[in-house]
Parts: structure tokens; sequence; C-alpha cells
């Protein structure tokens, strides 16, 4: 197992593959509930994987709700293992600005829920959520994000930092998608204490490349909502009817290390189905 682990580092990221490692190699964990000093990742079966800081979209408008899941469950194999910690959670509206911060304890087995219907929230809302766990040992969670329309439910799984400083939609869209059932929206999320985040629109015709574009500034810890169809591919379609088009969401300098998280909502009105993909 050591030698796997130098070798190709295997079990040292977030530590959640390690004990099934070790049951492939017929090896029992040596380090069960230690904490070695320099708090390498994975350095012991009583390291929770997961991020101490970790973001997502929270929406709550009436017919879209929220909630959020956090788990600080200890498996079985980790025996007796404390992973009591303090957790800090704040929501941020369109315009960076904080409609709450709360502090708690986390404590073992715990289940961490956050429900926008049970929220005093002003409606329309999008923002952006912010989950922080205080412990030492590299993290204790991750959670999932739900989003419900009462029919139908979609959900995402949130990490640290999961941005993208160039994606493109993957969807060409021409006059029939733009009267057909589906509407779609996207979620562009500054996580980052940048003021503000420059970000690019993009919507190109993709048989000769003519173009429209929009700047998008988000400020720090902002969120932007768009009906995609309507903002962006519907002035398109006025310009060229026959067209059909792409849309690319960038920032100009393509920071990977400073990228908007980027979620696009799918929302048929026949069936009233949800689905989203986080980008």
């Amino acid at each position: 197992m050591e030698l796997l682990q130098k070798e190709t580092k295997a079990g040292l990221g977030c530590g959640g593959c390690r004990l099934t490692l070790f049951s492939i190699f017929g090896e029992a964990p040596k380090d069960l509930n230690v904490l070695e000093h320099d708090h390498i990742p994975g350095a012991s079966a009583c390291v929770k994987p997961g991020m101490r800081l970790m973001k997502g979209l929270v929406v709550a408008d009436g017919k879209i709700e929220s909630t959020i899941y956090a788990s600080n469950a200890v498996p079985p194999q980790f025996i007796d293992c404390d992973s009591t910690t303090e957790l800090e959670y704040a929501l941020f509206d369109l315009e960076g600005r904080a409609v709450l911060h709360r502090c708690d304890s986390f404590k073992t087995n715990q289940t961490f829920v956050f429900d926008s219907r049970e929220e005093s929230l002003p409606r329309p809302f999008y923002g952006l959520f912010l989950f922080q766990l205080k412990r030492s040992n590299y993290g204790a969670s991750r959670f999932n994000v739900h989003w419900s329309n009462g029919r139908s439910t979609t959900t995402t799984h949130e990490i640290g930092d999961s941005g993208r400083p160039d994606v493109h939609f993957p969807l060409i869209v021409n006059k029939n998608v733009l009267e057909g059932p589906n509407r779609i929206y996207i979620s562009i999320q500054n996580t980052y204490n940048e003021n503000p985040m420059r970000c690019t629109i993009r919507v190109y015709d993709v048989d000769n490349r003519d173009d429209i574009t929009w700047d998008c500034p988000i400020p720090r810890f902002g969120t932007r909502w768009f009906d995609v169809l309507e903002q962006f591919f519907r002035p398109a379609l006025k310009q060229r009817p026959n067209g059909n088009f792409a849309l690319r969401i960038f920032r100009p300098d393509l920071d990977c290390n400073r990228a908007p998280n980027i979620y696009f909502f799918f929302h048929n009105r026949t069936t009233d189905l949800l689905n989203v993909n986080h980008m």
C-alpha cells in the first residue's frame, strides 16, 4: 500500500478510497484514529474525506425551492471516531450581500439540513451558499443541493472550487427550440472575494460565426440569474431567424484559479420536470 501511494499518490487526496485500497491488498490500516501532526490528507482512517469550504446555489422563487444536506457520518470501518466539528454557513444574494450568517456545532453522525422553504428569504431569491467546517484534519463532509418545484426534484453534489473559466452550452438553439416546451435558465456565480469578476457571454451562429456578446460583471460572492432563451437567444434569432446558435460563457483571462460556477437549469413546461447541470 505504501509503495502504491508513493508511485501513484492513490489515497492521498480526499482519503475516501483508502479503506477500499487496503481491502484490495488484503491489508489492515495501520493508523486507525491517529491524526498525524502535518495533517496529510488521507493520513488517517479517522481523517474525514471532504472539503472544509463548499459553495453552492440556492434558488427560492416560489416555483423552485432548495434544500441542502450534509452528513457528518462516520463509516463503521473507522470504529469509534469522534468527528464533531464547528460549522459556519452564510447565504449571499444576487449582489453579494449576506442575508444570513450562522454558526453551530456539527456532531458526529449528524445530518445538516438547510431548507429555503423554512427561511424568511426575499423572493425571488437566487444566491450563493457558503458552508465551512472548522476541522483541522482536512474537512468532514460534502453537501448536496436539491432543487424542487413540488413535482420533480433535481440535485447536484457540491465541493470546494468547481468553477470553469470557459463553458459552452451543450445545445444548439434555433427557432424551434425557442418556441418549444423547454425553458432554460443559467446561474453564474462569483464564489470568490473578487469584486467584480468579469465574465463574457457570447451567442454565435454556428454556420457563419456572427455573434452577440454581453459583458457580465458579477460582484464578490454574487450571483447572476438569466432566462437564456428570452435574454440571449431570442435577440440573436430576431436578427437571424433561420440561424442555429450556440452559447459560450467565459472569463476573458481564462483564469482557472478564479473561475465562475455555472448551473444550467432545464424546465419542461409540459411535464413540469426539472433538470440541472453544474459546470
